[in-house]
């Protein structure tokens, strides 16, 4: 589990969850394990601590 450190950065990795960059509004989505959409980041940049998935789609279950 991720822990925040309190100075704008986390120690870890969140698990089982996953982002996606969104070409069609410009903001970054983001999922969990199953493929199953969370939110969207509404400020610029990408989610602090969740591994990005470039190319290619969340699996669906």
């Amino acid at each position: 589990m991720a822990k925040n450190t309190g100075s704008g950065k986390r120690i870890g990795l969140l698990r089982n969850r996953f982002q996606k960059f969104n070409p069609l509004s410009g903001l970054w989505d983001k999922y969990d394990r199953g493929g199953n959409y969370v939110g969207t980041k509404k400020t610029g940049g990408r989610f602090k601590s969740i591994v990005g998935l470039f190319g290619r789609n969340p699996r669906r279950p």
